[in-house]
């Protein structure tokens, strides 16, 4: 079983005995890379293509294909005042002009590239809170709002990233891989209701990378774990 550590606001950790890649997750003064569990697909996408046939693709492919995708759905979601999500969500996410929707390109393609080119140490956080691919959001307040505002289907977006960080987890230790994860608590960062603590999983980026060739299918878009 994965061990589970709290960090405090001292910087003290409640542990077993640590692995050393546990301590290194632990002492590391880097800027973890943040992925959000519901968001996993897109990197599986780069890492291994989304047919059933897994080709690789680069960053500018990836980005180039969520784009033809998101504006697919965004026009959809114009013609449609029941699509979930609806329009308010895709002006919020890609905006609502040609200039934005390739600004939000251009700038998913070079968060991508920064993923592809972590060194293989670098810490990754696999969580529920605003990660990276918020960061590309043209306005990005969807990213805090809990509500039906921008008519999300159940589950919430907590229990999805939840979920997602929990099969992370067990395909972690599926693969014999625990001790190179420290699964932490966060608080949850909605704008709209009070923080409530979340586990994430703590992992270096080589780990990261080796648990989704190994268990993810961006095809079917979940992890092969019960």
């Amino acid at each position: 079983m994965s061990q589970e550590f709290e960090r405090r606001g001292s910087g003290e950790i409640i542990s077993p005995v640590l692995s050393d890649t546990q301590r290194q997750l632990l002492t590391d003064e880097r800027t973890p890379f943040g992925i959000r569990g519901h968001h996993v697909r897109m990197f599986a996408c780069l890492l291994l293509g989304r047919d059933e046939y897994h080709n690789r693709e680069t960053p500018a492919q990836t980005a180039s294909l969520d784009a033809r995708a998101y504006r697919r759905q965004q026009i959809a979601a114009q013609n449609n005042p029941n699509a979930s999500p609806n329009a308010d969500y895709w002006s919020d996410f890609i905006g609502d002009t040609v200039l934005e929707r390739r600004r939000h390109q251009k700038d998913s393609k070079a968060m991508l590239s920064r993923f592809d080119n972590l060194a293989p140490d670098h810490p990754v956080k696999f969580g529920a809170v605003q990660d990276e691919i918020c960061r590309t959001c043209i306005i990005g307040d969807h990213c805090t709002d809990s509500s039906t505002r921008y008519s999300y289907q159940s589950p919430t977006r907590i229990q999805r990233d939840t979920r997602e960080v929990n099969k992370f987890i067990q395909a972690t230790e599926a693969l014999g891989l625990s001790d190179q994860l420290v699964v932490i608590q966060e608080m949850t960062d909605y704008a709209d209701r009070h923080p409530e603590p979340v586990p994430a999983a703590l992992t270096t980026a080589d780990v990261f990378k080796d648990v989704i060739y190994k268990t993810y299918d961006p095809y079917w878009g979940s992890f092969k774990v019960r």
